[in-house]
């Protein structure tokens, strides 16, 4: 589920949450948790609706890889 208010989002996944910020163009760089694993994310969006980006554990928004989230 995805919740957004401005340039801010919140995005429920099944193990975890994601808050964001919403940059042009429609790109989303993310601070993930899940139970007590924490990283960063970085999205775009496309035009199917889905989110195509990558993510990462600590600061890195890249290291853990490839991250789609579709509707």
């Amino acid at each position: 589920m995805v919740k957004v208010r401005g340039r801010e989002a919140v995005i429920h996944y099944p193990r975890g949450v994601m808050n964001c910020r919403i940059e042009e163009p429609v790109t989303f760089r993310c601070q993930w948790q899940s139970g007590e694993a924490r990283g960063q994310a970085v999205f775009r969006a496309q035009e199917d609706g889905t989110l195509r980006g990558s993510w990462g554990r600590g600061e890195s928004a890249e290291d853990g890889g490839p991250w789609v989230l579709a509707r």
